[in-house]
Order: structure tokens, then C-alpha cells, then sequence
């Protein structure tokens, strides 16, 4: 490994170190308000289920009788 390539790579390494605790930071407060988000998100639809199941809605009718088809007797 040349001088220069070593020179590089060590610089290479400092800059990770100063930068790395800053982008941990960073996607530690991006997962947070993702799911955050997504608490609120579970919150308002389960708010709108509660309303929806406490409301005076029609029920559902039960199902119809279906006809039933007849045999037909041949005169063979």
C-alpha cells in the first residue's frame, strides 16, 4: 500500500468517526417519527372503527332462501 493510498484511508477513517454519531442520530430521529407516526395512524383508524361500530347503522338483512331446482321425472 502506497504512502498516499495509506494517508487516505486514515483520513478516510477520522471523517467516518466524526460523522458516524451524526447519522446514527439522524436515522435514530427518523425511526422515531416514522413510528410515531404510525402510533397516530393506529390511533385514528381505531377511533374510526369505535365510531363506526357505536353508530346506528342498518344492520345487515340475513340471506334470502336461493330456489331450489326441481327434478324433472323422464318418460323414458
Amino acid at each position: 500500500m502506497g504512502i498516499r493510498n495509506a494517508i487516505g484511508f486514515g483520513i478516510f477513517i477520522i471523517v467516518l468517526k466524526l460523522l458516524i454519531p451524526n447519522i446514527l442520530s439522524e436515522g435514530e430521529k427518523t425511526a422515531i417519527s416514522f413510528l410515531q407516526g404510525a402510533q397516530l395512524s393506529a390511533g385514528v383508524a381505531s377511533s374510526l372503527i369505535g365510531n363506526t361500530n357505536s353508530s346506528s347503522l342498518p344492520r345487515a338483512l340475513p340471506p334470502f332462501a336461493l330456489p331450489q331446482a326441481q327434478q324433472i321425472k323422464s318418460s323414458y
